[in-house]
């Protein structure tokens, strides 16, 4: 295991009281170590498609494998839902989410906007989050009813109301070359009513980049329960807003995603409804 970074240290101290303080220790331990480690064989990429433009690596494999092991090993009852490997079903009302490289086509190109996400569940709701880009030296932590932080620092969401001066990032589907629900009108509607819209290819640093204010809103047509699993419980006590595109709470399965500041929140769901764009309700 990589060592915890002093940093990391000081916050584990301060909530050693914590009831889940053993889960929160193992969340750092491991997300350090995978991080670590991914970067380290980075250079021993190997690339294998899951679809026509769907990559997944032999790194993606190895961390989370590695990932499952750590977390069996301290908690042996505890549900599992991850990318690549079979669910892992139990009777606990615990459960962890992981997606070991997220951003696996940045990954695989040696851009260095990646992540690996690990979030902690309880009855399907979100204690802890993290998501860790190491290749950007940025840790992003949520804990419920505690707060959200980038490398340890407290992190809120922008305060900027108004849509045309707003930075939104999306993404775009796997199956964009074959679906009608490409997500191409909604990039276009906004790219001309926002001040710019970007595509970063990770929807968990998407989310965490809200966060912590330096993106002011993102959507994505649908997700992965385990692309947005950690990065929520970071954006809500960030002070941000994240709903499907209907503006329901999220559920515990694929959803589509909205997140922002609660006021610019409600002008980006309005937005997409009165666009005429064609949206994905399911995968």
């Amino acid at each position: 295991m990589v060592s915890v970074p002093l940093s990391a240290q000081k916050m584990l101290a301060t909530m050693s009281n914590h009831p889940h303080i053993t889960a929160i220790e193992t969340g750092f331990r491991m997300i350090y170590t995978a991080g670590h480690n991914a970067q380290k064989k980075h250079a021993d990429i190997a690339v294998e498609f899951k679809g026509d433009i769907d990559l997944v690596t032999n790194i993606d494999i190895e961390t989370e494998k590695f990932l499952i092991h750590e977390i069996l090993q301290v908690f042996p009852d505890h549900s599992i839902i991850s990318e690549e490997c079979a669910d892992i079903e139990s009777n606990s009302p615990y459960c962890w989410i992981i997606d070991p490289i997220d951003g696996t086509t940045n990954f695989a190109h040696h851009l260095p906007i990646w992540a690996i996400s690990i979030a902690f569940y309880k009855n399907q709701q979100p204690i802890a989050g993290w998501v860790y880009a190491p290749e950007l030296n940025q840790l992003f932590f949520g804990l419920s009813s505690y707060g959200s932080w980038l490398n340890f620092s407290p992190i809120h969401v922008s305060p900027i109301e108004d849509l045309s001066a707003a930075l939104l990032a999306t993404g775009f589907p796997y199956d964009i070359r074959d679906t009608p629900y490409t997500n191409l009108d909604l990039y276009e509607y906004f790219s001309k009513r926002s001040q710019a819209v970007r595509r970063f290819g990770s929807a968990s640093l998407d989310i965490c980049f809200v966060s912590c204010g330096m993106v002011q809103g993102y959507w994505e047509q649908m997700l992965q329960l385990w692309d947005f699993a950690a990065a929520r419980i970071i954006l809500e006590e960030a002070g941000g807003k994240i709903t499907d595109m209907y503006n329901a709470p999220l559920p515990f399965c694929p959803s589509s995603v909205v997140c922002s500041n609660p006021i610019l929140h409600s002008t980006i769901v309005r937005e997409i409804h009165i666009s005429g764009a064609v949206l994905r309700n399911h995968l």
